[in-house]
């Protein structure tokens, strides 16, 4: 997930030069083994922008590692990705069903959690406090200098809210000339539309709440946000006056495939994990988690570009 800290905002284009020097490796066989061997030197540059992955060199015991004495998850307590129900304290999220979907597959029976800020994911992986990071995380060329992540899993970006049957008929970035339009303060959405000269106002944020007030009793015109976050508050609210615009292209140069964060050296428990991701594209898990929390097929895969 692209969160609000910018300190690792850096646009696709600088992702993609970022992404050098990454050694190559081939599946060999299935889930819960050592996958990788060699490629020929032609083969070995992995493509961040399509999902490719060929940087992992196998047989260093990361795997076996977490089999014989369990793995420690970090995550964050954040909803939809990732949080603890206050009623009964389960943990739930897009990213906990999916990793423990994963885990289960790979028959990982030992299991932990460290639980922190956004800000101490990177550098909490990194020291050794947990081993595999749940919370999703975009490839940055400053990542890709501290951390690897496993395979692509699921795509999203900026999405447009409106009030419910659109009746100011706006359903892309470019319908919103003459209009209001809103954001949540810290986020770089809030920058975008201070940017444009022909809105009649900018309304920032502290509260969602706030914002669906202002929406649906027509005070602001639409509402730009994370899709993830904005399909979870509707499946949750399904009352609330407001709508997703369903054909809205994203403007982000930041939409991005979601992927999860290991540490550079555990090259086995990144092949055994991102095995059992793709797994789950397969049998229709990753389907299930999307539509459950609000999302659709549509996120598995790659929107058109918008830059």
């Amino acid at each position: 997930m692209e969160m609000t800290d910018s300190r690792y905002r850096v646009k696709r284009r600088d992702v993609l030069k970022g992404a050098v020097g990454l050694t190559g490796a081939a599946v060999v066989s299935g889930v819960g083994e050592t996958f990788v061997g060699p490629r020929p030197a032609q083969a070995q540059q992995a493509s961040i922008e399509t999902g490719v992955r060929l940087a992992h060199q196998g047989g260093d015991g990361s795997f076996k590692r977490v089999m014989s004495n369990g793995i420690t998850f970090g995550l964050t307590n954040d909803a939809p990705y990732n949080w603890r129900d206050p009623s009964t304290n389960a943990r739930r999220g897009i990213d906990y069903d999916i990793t423990m979907a994963a885990t289960k597959l790979l028959g990982i029976t030992k299991i932990s959690y460290s639980e922190g800020p956004w800000d101490s994911m990177v550098p909490g992986l990194v020291s050794k406090r947990f081993d595999y990071l749940v919370t999703n995380i975009h490839v940055t060329a400053t990542r890709l200098q501290v951390i690897d992540f496993t395979v692509p899993v699921y795509f999203y970006a900026d999405w447009m809210i409106v009030q419910r049957g659109n009746p100011k008929h706006i359903a892309t970035w470019e319908s919103l000339k003459g209009h209001t339009a809103g954001a949540m303060r810290g986020d770089n959405y809030v920058d975008w539309l201070n940017k444009r000269k022909d809105l009649t106002g900018v309304k920032v944020y502290t509260d969602v709440d706030e914002y669906i007030q202002d929406l649906s009793a027509g005070r602001v015109d639409a509402i730009i946000g994370d899709q993830p976050e904005l399909a979870w508050y509707l499946k949750v609210h399904p009352t609330s006056g407001v709508e997703l615009v369903t054909n809205y292209v994203p403007q982000s140069d930041l939409s991005d495939w979601t992927r999860y964060g290991v540490r550079k050296e555990d090259n086995d428990l990144n092949n055994a994990f991102s095995q059992a991701l793709e797994e789950l594209k397969v049998n229709g898990t990753l389907s299930a988690v999307m539509n459950r929390y609000g999302l659709s097929d549509r996120n598995l895969s790659i929107w058109p570009k918008t830059s």
